[in-house]
């Protein structure tokens, strides 16, 4: 069974309006409390739209009913202060602007939905997904997340960056309507093993969201191993890479924009299971991209005009009927 979360796209193409700001307002609670319980929790009473929320006393907000909104929600600060903000099944929070976890905060979602927001911030601190949704456009990513249930994430651009970190189950799924166009997915992180993006590992990427979407740039970032089974164990490999439209054509192009791993040459993408469906086009733009399973549809395009290329990885067990197929050869040659 595949575990998802959601984080649901706005069309962020539109320009926005500059924002009337509201009051600053704190959670003051002390050890723990509900959003709505107690209005003289928060600073300036219940958060209204124009309001930028702030958890960092070091308390818990939890929150589980709907029409809670806010211009801007962040848990954590910059200073080091620390909050902790828990959302459970039956919220519905609308946040138009920035929503997010800084350093030493955390957020955990068990259900419910926060939608509206613009930029969606995991920077530092931990943000820990085990049911709900989130509709945001941008995802700026450098702090560690936890995916464990859900629904799906989709989002317009994902950007990891240096210090990101990701554990998930085995099926979750990372899903990119991506109307934006270039760029898609940008990886500047350095670190694939257990520390880090391992956790990339377990995730399926969706891109294309069922309808027409520009190309879109997705970076490489794993050791060109070749054709092998070692190049999908951290080594920032997917466990799984969707490119579909149902309404026409939708396209990723591969780019290396960032360096990170270690040693000369191009870097390369690895997909354990890789479905390139009808008017999909993958353009390889002089990288490799390698994947153990999957289907390219006929009416799929592959366009490697500018070098590079898609292969196959043989299965272990193909590898080795071939060894001793060559084997065998051998020993025939030997008799004669």
């Amino acid at each position: 069974m595949r575990k998802t979360m959601t984080v649901l796209c706005v069309l962020c193409t539109v320009a926005l309006a500059a924002p009337a700001w509201g009051a600053t307002n704190y959670w003051q609670a002390g050890a723990a409390g509900n959003w709505t319980d107690v209005p003289s929790y928060w600073s300036d009473g219940l958060p209204t739209s124009d309001d930028l929320c702030r958890i960092e006393n070091g308390g818990t907000c939890t929150i589980n009913s709907a029409g809670a909104v806010a211009a801007d929600f962040y848990v954590g600060n910059s200073g080091g202060k620390t909050g902790n903000f828990v959302i459970n099944a039956g919220t519905d929070l609308t946040v138009s602007n920035g929503f997010g976890v800084w350093n030493s905060g955390s957020i955990t979602q068990n259900g419910g939905s926060v939608s509206g927001i613009y930029r969606l911030y995991f920077s530092g601190g931990q943000y820990t997904f085990a049911g709900g949704s989130l509709t945001s456009c941008i995802v700026d990513w450098s702090g560690a997340v936890d995916i464990s249930g859900g629904s799906l994430i989709s989002t317009d651009y994902i950007r990891l960056k240096s210090g990101a970190k990701l554990t998930a189950d085995a099926g979750s799924v990372i899903s990119i309507a991506g109307s934006w166009g270039a760029p898609l997915w940008s990886n500047a992180a350095t670190d694939a093993g257990a520390t880090g993006l391992a956790g990339l590992n377990n995730v399926t990427v969706d891109y294309g969201g069922g309808y027409d979407r520009p190309v879109g740039n997705f970076e490489v970032a794993g050791t060109d191993m070749g054709a092998v089974m070692a190049g999908l164990t951290e080594n920032f490999a997917l466990e799984g890479l969707n490119v579909a439209s149902s309404t026409g054509t939708v396209a990723i192009k591969l780019v290396d924009a960032s360096d990170n791993s270690a040693g000369a040459g191009n870097e390369a993408l690895y997909v354990e299971t890789l479905n390139l469906y009808a008017g999909a086009t993958v353009e390889t733009n002089g990288f490799n991209l390698y994947y153990l399973n999957g289907t390219i549809d006929a009416n799929a395009t592959v366009d490697t005009s500018g070098g590079g290329g898609i292969y196959q990885i043989p299965e272990p067990a193909t590898m080795s009927l071939l060894v001793l197929g060559g084997i065998g050869v051998l020993i025939r040659r030997k008799r004669r």
